[in-house]
């Protein structure tokens, strides 16, 4: 892990474990049977190894009746940089990028005419060509850039 705040929150996290199992008299052996690990998944945890997957904090803090306090770890209500950030910026619909590409290309797909995107509407001149028969609008106009459709290249009779 490289970020020393997140090393000390974690061996910080651990000794509050280590803490709470030793008050309830809980062994380290008898933790880990009961949460379904290993003692040595049990002795990192307490260490604050990064390595030590989130079921297994989990698991530890059902056995010790703390389970409740890992939803509060990011608990929105709490997050005044990510509320003001809501109010400044407005809400707005979660599209990844990869699911935008999608909607554009299927709907470039349903548009394409003879090679050429329908959408490409205009004078002329809005229009440019390139070799490969590709064509797409002036930048300062904008819009889609539309490819023609895949053609094999001719077969060529090499032999002598």
């Amino acid at each position: 892990m490289g970020s020393p705040k997140a090393k000390l929150a974690l061996e910080r996290l651990g000794q509050d474990i280590r803490n709470a199992r030793l008050r309830r008299r809980i062994t380290v052996a008898d933790l880990a049977l009961r949460s379904g690990t290993s003692p040595s998944s049990i002795a990192r945890l307490e260490q604050g190894d990064p390595s030590v997957a989130i079921g297994t904090h989990a698991d530890v803090l059902v056995v010790l009746g703390l389970l409740g306090r890992l939803s509060d770890l990011i608990d929105i209500r709490k997050d005044d940089l990510g509320l003001a950030l809501t109010v400044v910026q407005g809400p707005r619909r979660g599209r990844s990028f990869a699911t935008r590409l999608k909607i554009r290309r299927l709907r470039l797909r349903k548009t394409r005419i003879g090679g050429i995107s329908h959408t490409l509407t205009g004078s002329p001149s809005d229009v440019k060509f390139c070799r490969s028969g590709c064509a797409w609008r002036r930048p300062d106009i904008g819009g889609p850039v539309a490819f023609p459709p895949y053609r094999a290249p001719p077969i060529l009779d090499l032999r002598l």
